[in-house]
């Protein structure tokens, strides 16, 4: 098995290891519904980047409902017992 001739210093540990942290997460506030978001990137809130609307955040919404009422009218319709 493959062994060092000469022990690693702590300082050249330490400064090959400084590199694996991890990052620290930035947020900012969208401009129009003042949530926090992830920089450049659209708002999951309001769907909007940089003052246009570039997702339909209604859309799901409506999926989830349509969804639903399929669910309640199928419950309705099956025959108890």
């Amino acid at each position: 098995m493959a062994m060092p001739k000469k022990r690693m210093s702590q300082t050249r540990t330490g400064t090959r290891r400084s590199q694996i942290s991890l990052p620290v997460i930035t947020f900012t506030n969208c401009p129009q519904c003042n949530r926090p978001r992830l920089p450049h990137t659209a708002c999951g809130n309001c769907g909007t980047y940089k003052g246009h609307a570039v997702i339909d955040v209604e859309k799901p919404a409506r999926r989830a409902a349509a969804r639903a009422a399929a669910a309640r009218l199928a419950a309705a319709e099956e025959p108890e017992g």
